[in-house]
């Protein structure tokens, strides 16, 4: 039977949240809200890529 309490929570579910933190926080703190400059550096990839392709295609 399982008798964990509800009201402090358990030592699984405080390793799992450390566990969590540890794995996700480096993420957290890398990320960024201003995607435009990403976005622009993958549109000018995009673009350069499709041109090359087209000239293959000419060819």
């Amino acid at each position: 039977m399982h008798t964990e309490s509800t009201s402090g929570g358990s030592r699984r579910d405080q390793i799992t949240v450390e566990t969590h933190c540890r794995v996700f926080d480096p993420f957290w703190n890398a990320s960024t809200a201003d995607v435009l400059p990403i976005l622009k550096r993958y549109k000018a990839e995009y673009l350069a890529l499709s041109a090359a392709a087209a000239m293959r295609e000419v060819d």
